[in-house]
Formats: C-alpha cells, sequence, structure tokens
C-alpha cells in the first residue's frame, strides 16, 4: 500500500511539474511575441525608435547585408535607414521556434516578410535568429541576426 502511494505521490508531482512548465512556456512565448509585436508596429508605423525600444542598451544587430551595430542608438539609425529604404511597407514576423536557455536567456528562430513596395533588388523574405534576454522583469532583444537564403544554383540540364 505504501508503494502504491509513494507511486502515486511521486505521479502528482510529476503532473503538478509538467502543468508549471506549460504555463512558464506559455508566459516565456507570449512575452517574447510580445517583443516581436512591438518591433512589427513599429516598422508599420514607420517608427524606428519604437522598432529600437525592443533591443537592450548594449544589444547587437547583424542586418540582412552581414553589417553588425552595436548599441540601441546605432540600431535606432539603421532601423531608420532601412525604413527609408523599404518605405510605405509592413513587415510580418512569424516565430517558429523558442528555445529557454535559463531563466533571464532565450534562443527564438523565425521568419520576416516585408510587404509592400521596395527598392529593386533589395531582399523582400528571409528568416531570424535572436537571443533575448530578460533584465528587472522586461524581455529585450540582445542579438538578432537578419538572413536572406542565398539564391539557389543554376539548374544543369541532364
Amino acid at each position: 500500500m505504501r508503494r502504491l502511494t509513494t507511486i502515486g505521490f511521486v505521479f502528482a508531482l510529476a503532473l503538478v511539474a509538467s502543468v508549471g512548465f506549460a504555463q512558464d512556456q506559455t508566459e516565456l512565448e507570449a512575452a517574447i511575441d510580445a517583443i516581436t509585436a512591438k518591433y512589427m508596429e513599429g516598422w508599420n508605423a514607420d517608427d524606428a525608435s519604437l522598432c529600437a525600444a525592443t533591443y537592450t542598451a548594449d544589444a547587437v544587430n547583424v542586418d540582412l547585408f552581414g553589417t553588425t551595430f552595436e548599441g540601441r542608438s546605432a540600431i535606432e539609425e539603421s532601423i531608420t535607414a532601412t525604413l527609408e529604404t523599404y518605405g510605405a511597407t509592413t513587415i510580418d514576423i512569424v516565430r517558429t521556434s523558442l528555445n529557454k536557455v535559463s531563466d533571464n536567456l532565450v534562443v527564438s528562430d523565425g521568419t520576416w516578410e516585408v510587404k509592400g513596395s521596395t527598392a529593386e533588388g533589395v531582399p523582400t523574405q528571409g528568416f531570424y535568429t535572436t537571443i533575448a534576454t530578460n533584465t528587472g522583469g522586461e524581455w529585450l532583444i540582445s542579438t538578432l541576426q537578419v538572413k536572406v537564403a542565398p539564391p539557389m544554383p543554376p539548374m544543369q540540364n541532364e
């Protein structure tokens, strides 16, 4: 009888832990998705300042051309220039994965697509990887790498 009670207790603890993990995961996903929503809101309003507010003060951003920007001010300047290039566009960002590294560090991946008029030859879709940190209860981007897929090699005739 004691063995059944112990097994039941262990099962109950495991159930409570899994429910707690699912709740934590849901809250974490919501917090990271809120960063994305704020960035999209800024882009769609042509507001580089709002986009930059999603970054830590010492963040690093590698843009789709491979240029690195360090610090929120430099990132905001980069976003301002990007919005000039992508004038009158909207952006859609979709998170495809989320990996909790620690209570204060998350890595996520996803895709992005710019819709509307853009300069000819400027990439309009790609993917990204972010590292977000929780500082004082607020999740912000500490590192972002934006990428585009390389062009497909030409098909060879068989």
